[in-house]
């Protein structure tokens, strides 16, 4: 079998055993990265091994670990998800507390401010989407 670039292939009996994927092919050798662990969850370690040819061909295909899953899964998945984004996003404001409460102060008078405040409409509609991008920057650790 010829390498080609974005392949998958097992590593079981080395030091990392799991899931490599073709990064580089010469004419003596084939470059692996490691991508997956040996239960086939995603790593990120940077781990790059070059083997022969010959041992490449004895290697067993695997699956992409970067393949989406199911709908099921996906749907499953979803209230972890929103859980760990709304964690995220309350504790980023919760760092921040004086740009927060500048950034709701803003959303506030922008929303609520055309008869208490004097200013011209233009204007409150710019402090209110001001506000809003401002709490979804300092949500999201970008401030």
């Amino acid at each position: 079998m010829s390498p080609e670039v974005y392949e998958h292939v097992e590593r079981q009996d080395s030091d990392h055993p799991g899931t490599y994927r073709v990064v580089g092919v010469t004419d003596a050798s084939v470059t692996l990265l490691h991508v997956a662990d040996a239960d086939g969850r995603r790593i990120h370690p940077g781990r790059t091994v070059s083997v022969s040819r010959t041992e490449y061909e004895s290697l067993p295909t695997a699956s992409n670990p970067d393949s989406r899953g199911s709908l099921g899964e996906m749907v499953t998945s979803l209230p972890t998800a929103i859980y760990w984004s709304l964690r995220g996003f309350s504790r980023s404001l919760a760092s921040s507390p004086v740009r927060t409460l500048a950034a709701l102060a803003a959303v506030v008078v922008g929303t609520f401010g055309a008869g208490l405040v004097p200013l011209p409409e233009p204007f409150l509609n710019g402090l209110y989407l001001g506000g809003i991008l401002g709490l979804v920057l300092i949500g999201s650790g970008r401030v």
